[in-house]
């Protein structure tokens, strides 16, 4: 069953509304239709996380994705994202600023970790993987001059799931 019927994309601020009109339990179990927490440990469920990184938006002056430029990077904005239960690793903040269009960002997840550890023989640390992968992608700038860490990303990522 749908709930909402979006004909437009909706600002941060109808965003936050709708948890304001709804419950978080109603959110996470009619809408997401996800109860997943944002970790094992004292996690928050993801879809009051949403509702955080959306507060944490607009007290950034960003009420929507024409606004997303004034955070990217910003330390102020990272240090509030980082400061909601379950975020404070940066990977969901890579992976933020991959959703909203940064080519130069990457998720550095397990799928993105095994591989790197396959192609080294060694262990890898979260943070050696966006400098690995940005590093890869000069090298291959000349055979592939679309090649970004984010399309490196993806097609690590495909390559990982069908394994």
């Amino acid at each position: 069953m749908s709930y909402f019927k979006l004909t437009s994309p909706l600002s941060i601020s109808d965003f936050i509304a709708l948890y304001q009109e709804n419950s978080l339990e109603f959110m996470a179990e009619k809408i997401y239709q996800n109860r997943q927490r944002t970790s094992t440990r004292n996690g928050i469920l993801k879809a009051e996380a949403s509702l955080k990184v959306a507060q944490v938006l607009l007290n950034h002056g960003v009420n929507d994705l024409d606004g997303i430029t004034a955070i990217i990077n910003n330390p102020a904005f990272e240090v509030d994202f980082k400061g909601i239960t379950g975020q404070g690793s940066g990977v969901s903040l890579r992976y933020f600023y991959m959703l909203v269009g940064l080519d130069s960002e990457i998720k550095p997840d397990r799928m993105i970790i095994r591989f790197i550890e396959a192609a080294l023989s060694r262990p890898v640390k979260m943070e050696e993987c966006h400098p690995l992968l940005t590093a890869t992608c000069q090298l291959l700038k000349a055979d592939y001059p679309n090649l970004s860490p984010r399309l490196l990303d993806n097609l690590i990522w495909q390559f990982q799931r069908q394994q």
